[in-house]
């Protein structure tokens, strides 16, 4: 196939492996999180116009050299390709080490709770870059009944998290989540080892403000912390 034509078809690709989003619009976009998956589609599209680009290049010197170039390039390719994935990787396994840390301070802060208990966390960076550190109660609930071998439902504290005259509330991809006050809802802070049950706005508001993770960089659904 020429260049051009495997140019124009890799394009044609791309495009169509975004056409998904002509139909569903609460898709999200995103180069190295979470989201990133949506694209998959796309990705043979692009893969051919890398491919149409290296010919290009490499008609461009002499034939005796052509082999050597077109080596190369994609040697370089490769390479830039391999150092990208490396550079995200690092930040998933920095994500998974702040996990476990969290989990083994869950596991001896809150021994002591009953089961059927919620827990809020509080000061977490939900992301490391674009991994995932806990994000929601899909991840905070299930990881906190394992570690504490009984059943505890969770979410995490972020700047979507709000106070209302009857309970928390937050959102994640569209999907508001409540949490009634009581004696059962606890909010828990790993890095003070501080655990405060959550009976009334007054108390959730205060634990809140402590809580949004002022230090952690500005982050987004199904992208995490851009980079």
């Amino acid at each position: 196939m020429r260049p051009a034509i495997m140019a124009v078809v890799g394009l044609a690709t791309f495009l169509l492996g975004h056409a998904v989003f002509l139909v569903l619009g609460g898709l999200l976009l995103s180069p190295t999180g979470l989201s990133n998956r949506v694209t998959m589609a796309a990705a043979p599209g692009l893969a051919m116009i890398f491919v149409a680009a290296m010919c290009w290049v490499t008609q461009l010197s002499s034939e005796r050299i052509r082999g050597p170039v077109m080596a190369t390039t994609i040697g370089l390719v490769v390479a830039v390709a391999m150092l990208r994935i490396s550079i995200i990787e690092s930040y998933w396994v920095d994500a998974s080490r702040r996990q476990q840390q969290i989990l083994t301070a869950a596991k001896r802060d809150l021994a002591g709770l009953p089961q059927g208990s919620t827990i809020i966390l509080g000061g977490v960076c939900p992301y490391a870059g674009p991994g995932v550190v806990f994000e929601t109660y899909w991840d905070v609930g299930p990881a906190l009944s394992i570690i504490l071998d009984r059943q505890i439902s969770g979410d995490i504290a972020t700047d979507r998290t709000r106070s209302g005259p009857i309970g928390l509330e937050t959102s994640l991809y569209g999907e508001l989540t409540g949490y009634p006050y009581g004696l059962g809802l606890f909010g828990y802070q790993p890095d003070r080892r501080r655990v405060v049950r959550l009976t009334n706005p007054k108390v959730a508001r205060a634990f809140l403000s402590e809580s949004h993770g002022a230090s952690c960089p500005r982050s987004y659904p199904g992208q995490g912390e851009l980079i």
